[in-house]
């Protein structure tokens, strides 16, 4: 079962061993709302989801943390929200596609809005895979591994 520190003040991070962690998906899940990210680590918890998960508040704190990764710890799946203060799903995405042109990981944008030109958006963006409505889903989850 994957256990996790949940609320460290900066990020929420696993603490699973680094050898375990190869044989799993590791994801970055950047939401400004730990009510969203709480739910999303208990979805891995309690149904024992293959992933490990590493949360952070905000975009701009998700470009520092992936600038500090070797290659070999880059997630695999990144879900970023997209309504946040400070930069929005889209502007991380624009980031990170301009700090790291040669990534093939995936980017799902996660959203509780239903308005169709949000959804439309995706459309201009190789790199996001899909468009996932909130709240997400162990089945959701599961599909993607």
């Amino acid at each position: 079962m994957v256990t996790s520190t949940f609320f460290h003040e900066k990020n929420f991070q696993t603490s699973l061993p680094k050898k375990v962690s190869k044989a799993l998906t590791n994801a970055l899940f950047i939401d400004d709302n730990r009510a969203d990210n709480y739910l999303i680590n208990a979805h891995i918890d309690l149904d024992n989801i293959p992933v490990i998960p590493h949360f952070e508040l905000n975009a701009i704190h998700a470009i520092e943390y992936l600038k500090k990764l070797d290659k070999s710890d880059f997630p695999d799946i990144i879900f970023v929200d997209f309504n946040m203060p400070l930069k929005d799903g889209f502007e991380f995405v624009k980031d990170f596609t301009s700090l790291f042109p040669d990534s093939d990981l995936a980017i799902y944008i996660m959203s509780s809005s239903i308005r169709p030109s949000d959804k439309e958006k995706i459309k201009h963006y190789n790199i996001i895979k899909a468009y996932v409505e909130k709240p997400v889903t162990t089945e959701f989850l599961m599909s993607l591994l």
